[in-house]
């Protein structure tokens, strides 16, 4: 659960902190780096450029005050911070385009190789099965109590992970708790 906590954290702080620019506080487009290692965007250092003295070629970071020079080609021909772009990249791919919320892509079966629609997720699998391969599923004697849930929305969703202070009981001997258990067996 820490972990699941920590995750969103960071993943927050990536998004709202480390992306977006400090001047525009908006993300990042086409972040250029100043010689004191902090990132702008390219359309937010012109204008500081421009409310600057017009003979200066130098440029001064808003945030820690170092100078940097202007090359001579302009702004534009300052270092490009690429995985800056490409985390930003990576953001907006996770995130995923306004289309797929609205009309989520239809999730396949993982059990098959038919390419037929997925209507139930096995939470022990971490699968998308088809109907065919869900029946399959609950007769194989080492998973059939797997959580099965609905496959709708549930790419993204998972449920809660089962309170790990209850001991588990054995299946045969349903009064006796588990003495030895085979993860890999169940």
């Amino acid at each position: 659960m820490a972990e699941a906590a920590l995750h969103t954290e960071t993943t927050f702080k990536i998004r709202h902190v480390h992306i977006e620019c400090p001047i525009c506080l908006s993300r990042f487009i086409d972040p250029k780096i100043l010689d004191c290692l902090h990132n702008f965007c390219l359309k937010c250092l012109q204008e500081l450029i421009d409310k600057q003295d017009p003979k200066t070629d130098i440029i001064i970071c808003p945030m820690c005050k170092k100078e940097t020079s202007i090359p001579d080609g302009g702004l534009s021909d300052l270092l490009s911070c690429f995985f800056l772009s490409s985390l930003i990249d990576d953001v907006i791919n996770r995130e995923g385009t306004k289309e797929d919320i609205i009309n989520p892509p239809v999730l396949t079966c993982e059990g098959c190789d038919e390419g037929l629609e997925a209507v139930s997720r096995c939470v022990g699998c971490d699968a998308n099965y088809c109907k065919t391969c869900l029946d399959q599923h609950s007769k194989l004697k080492a998973i059939r109590h797997h959580q099965i849930i609905d496959a709708v929305g549930s790419s993204n969703e998972r449920p809660k992970a089962k309170d790990k202070t209850e001991t588990p009981k054995c299946r045969k001997h349903t009064d006796q708790e588990l003495c030895f258990y085979c993860d890999t067996c169940e």
